[in-house]
């Protein structure tokens, strides 16, 4: 993918948890169904930060890659073991339009 892609600058951010976020705008985890995430490489770092949203919510749906589209990003196999080790099971991986790179995952609270 990099002869699509290239840096043309960089930016720093403020980020924070899922879980500190919810309780700095008083949002209760226990209202969150759903977990969408698409963090261009960055969500098993998302995930570690929503153990408590993990705990509530009934589905996350999320890209995953299998090779490395973003360096040091993980790959399919450490996020899939990481959601099935926090109590959901895959349930549907989507292929995108390059089946061989990137998906799109489907898990289900157990």
């Amino acid at each position: 993918c990099a002869q699509w892609n290239w840096v043309v600058g960089t930016e720093e951010v403020d980020v924070c948890t899922l879980d500190s976020w919810c309780k700095a705008e008083n949002i209760d985890a226990r209202r969150i169904s759903l977990l969408k995430m698409d963090l261009q490489g960055a969500e098993l770092l998302a995930l570690y930060g929503a153990k408590h949203v993990l705990k509530h919510a009934r589905a996350v749906y999320l890209e995953v890659s299998f090779v490395e589209i973003y360096k040091g990003a993980p790959l399919f196999n450490e996020v899939d073991r990481f959601l099935c080790e926090t109590g959901y099971a895959r349930r549907a991986v989507y292929p995108s339009d390059q089946p061989n790179f990137w998906a799109n995952a489907l898990y289900v609270k157990r």
